[in-house]
């Protein structure tokens, strides 16, 4: 991407900005919509709270993150306080690297998960866990580069 680190990690470490995704059904969440609540840090330092709450089929849907690691303007890291109580994956950690690339940037995206805990869910996670992370993955790399197509990230000069 032809964009300072500076301007993509603006873009990223705004936490709507990346959980937008969840707040529209889709197939990877069966319909479901998922709200996102920031406490007074807005996701943007470490020991911020995050919570995501939504339903599929009548089944309640809750995560807390923490954000584990910031450091402007090159990474950022959140994972999930307790027990989630999610469907096809467990715990998790997520977060995104910029590295500098001279004019460019390469922005990574990563999630690491468990599986549910529940027999049930853990046979779903099984099935379907991998395809979800890659969707949730996918989804903010995407967000990012709308938002830089839409030039609301500076582009390098």
């Amino acid at each position: 991407m032809r964009a300072p680190p500076e301007s993509v990690f603006k873009f990223l470490d705004v936490h709507e900005n990346i959980t937008m995704h969840m707040e529209q059904p889709s197939w990877a969440t069966l319909g479901a919509t998922m709200t996102t609540t920031l406490d007074d840090l807005r996701g943007q330092a470490v020991g911020s709270v995050i919570k995501i709450a939504g339903a599929v089929a009548g089944i309640p849907l809750v995560a807390s993150e923490r954000v584990v690691r910031r450091e402007p303007p090159f990474c950022k890291r959140w994972e999930t306080i307790g027990v989630p109580q999610l469907i096809v994956i467990g715990g998790y950690s997520m977060g995104f690297e910029i590295e500098p690339a001279g004019a460019d940037c390469r922005v990574t995206v990563s999630i690491d998960y468990a599986l549910p805990r529940a027999p049930f869910g853990a046979l779903l996670g099984r099935l379907l866990g991998a395809t979800y992370a890659r969707w949730c993955v996918s989804r903010v790399i995407e967000a990012v580069s709308k938002a830089y197509a839409r030039g609301e990230i500076a582009h390098a000069r």
